[in-house]
């Protein structure tokens, strides 16, 4: 009588089952992945953003009021440039063309529309972009001096796409978690140049 070996090992459903098993495990590991990607992406936009404008408005308040005087010039809807008076020195900021705030010295007493070089330095971080830089002057006092309303508004450049009409909001949809926007604003009083 002949004996019969059982051989051990999978059967096709099983194996079926193993994997379908393991491809749902990885599915739902992959999502977590990418969900967590996402947040920290958004958090660096949103960061980046924050920073940035703090840092460009803390830098101009400090010289609108170690200043002598102050020219607001109105160039578009969102944009505006101001020259400072400083030291004998007069200071220019100005948005180019790629959405940069750049500061140059200028020597024409004027306050001209700015022409760009490569003096001119540029102010912002290269991951975001100034959607809105608008300065307002009050009439000067007595001595001359006044104060000056600074709003600027910063939107990540990895998604400009997602900006409402007046670049101040991110629009709902797809990609919208990668839109930061930061808008702050300030109010310097011009000093003379005290405390320089």
């Amino acid at each position: 009588m002949k004996r019969l070996i059982r051989e051990q090992g999978f059967t096709l459903i099983e194996l079926l089952m193993a994997m379908a098993v393991f491809s749902f495990m990885l599915i739902i590991v992959a999502t977590g992945f990418v969900q967590v990607v996402r947040v920290y992406q958004s958090g660096i936009a949103s960061r980046t953003t924050q920073q940035n404008a703090r840092l460009i408005m803390d830098d101009i308040v400090k010289l609108i009021r170690t200043s002598e005087a102050a020219v607001v010039v109105d160039d578009s809807v969102f944009y505006s440039h101001v020259c400072l008076t400083r030291n004998g020195q007069l200071l220019e900021y100005g948005i180019d063309a790629s959405g940069n705030l750049r500061q140059g010295v200028i020597t024409d007493d004027t306050c001209p529309l700015p022409v760009f070089d490569s003096s001119w330095r540029v102010v912002n971080d290269p991951a975001v972009q100034v959607t809105n830089f608008r300065l307002d002057t009050t009439p000067p006092n007595n001595n001359g001096l006044g104060t000056v309303f600074v709003t600027l508004t910063l939107a990540s450049l990895n998604n400009l796409g997602n900006l409402n009409a007046t670049k101040d909001a991110c629009l709902p949809g797809v990609g919208s978690q990668f839109c930061a926007v930061t808008t702050l604003s300030s109010t310097a009083s011009l000093r003379g140049g005290e405390g320089q």
